[in-house]
């Protein structure tokens, strides 16, 4: 009985020593690892960005066997980094500090490198500024002219945006066109209509906000005005006559040599948008320079010039033509 005892004891004296000494046996590997920034808790006005698509870190940790299997078999690792509210620019992280700092979920391992030792980052902050509100110059004719309800608006927007504006010295100003609401209004009749006010991306970013982001304006139409749709209005080129006798043609997007026409809409006095809708039809023309003649092969988009009678506005821009250049064969 006492020898049974004895083996018992021994085989648990040798668990014993063979788990302290696999605890004490540390290993050092390489792992992948990808980073996930995060603003600084309670920033909610900043913005981290990564500079650029990076491949994974290689980062060289020492531990026990035992840990560092585990490690082994969570590969590839992410890590979740905080970046410091700092000023709007670029930074970089240093990721050894920074994985010692948040190396939570494996407690026993050391981070002795990490290659590349630091992280790239553009931080950013989104800023309110005033801009001032405009109406675009107007086109049809008012016994009472738009008038807005406020002058100025609230954007919020990303610092680096506002200072590229700044440093280019663009107007501080948001343009805003009341009469696409208003030309169908009965003339003589002052109405309000709301405008919705958008923001250009290549101005001011994705992320940019307007506050309020739609206004009223309000506006008389003159009772001796009229506005007319003319559905089919030849576009025709014209080059120069040096350029007349140049070897070209024309395709449009599917391919083909197109019939172009274009529906416009003008407004103007009544009996001059009346004689021209009982009259000969405008025409638009596209005035094709030397340049668009030596740029051949490439789709671009044009703006025809309408004639219209004196006193006769276009209501709106119609849709540009679009088309390609291509010597003759």
């Amino acid at each position: 009985m006492d020898q049974i005892k004895l083996l018992g004891m021994t085989a648990v004296l040798t668990a014993l020593i063979w788990a302290t000494a696999d605890s004490l046996v540390n290993e050092t590997i390489g792992v992948q690892m990808s980073f996930t920034i995060v603003p600084e808790a309670g920033k909610t006005d900043m913005i981290a960005e990564v500079d650029r698509e990076l491949p994974p870190f290689q980062v060289e940790v020492s531990g026990p066997h035992r840990v560092i299997a585990q490690v082994q078999a969570a590969a590839p690792l992410n890590a979740r980094i905080t970046v410091p509210d700092t000023q709007t620019g670029p930074t970089s992280i240093p990721l050894l500090k920074a994985l010692e700092d948040q190396w939570n979920a494996f407690p026993k391992l050391t981070v002795l490198s990490v290659k590349p030792p630091e992280l790239g980052v553009t931080v950013d902050h989104l800023v309110p500024q005033e801009f001032r509100v405009i109406l675009r110059p107007f086109k049809l004719a008012y016994e009472f002219e738009p008038q807005l309800e406020r002058n100025t608006v609230t954007v919020r927007m990303r610092e680096s945006r506002l200072r590229e504006m700044l440093d280019a010295r663009k107007p501080l100003e948001i343009q805003i066109d009341p009469e696409r609401l208003l030309r169908d209004k009965t003339p003589g009749e002052s109405v309000t209509v709301p405008v919705r006010l958008t923001l250009n991306p290549e101005d001011f970013g994705d992320d940019a906000e307007v506050t309020p982001n739609t206004l009223q304006v309000t506006a008389t139409l003159k009772a001796d005005r009229k506005t007319a749709e003319i559905g089919t209005v030849p576009i025709l080129l014209a080059v120069s006559f040096a350029n007349f006798a140049k070897p070209l043609k024309v395709i449009g997007p599917d391919g083909t040599t197109p019939l172009v026409t274009r529906r416009i809409t003008v407004t103007g006095p009544v009996e001059a948008v009346d004689r021209l809708l009982a009259g000969d039809r405008p025409v638009g023309i596209i005035r094709l320079k030397v340049a668009d003649l030596e740029n051949l092969g490439v789709q671009r988009s044009f703006k025809p010039e309408f004639h219209l009678p004196p006193g006769v506005d276009l209501a709106e821009e119609p849709e540009p033509v679009a088309f390609t250049i291509l010597p003759l064969e």
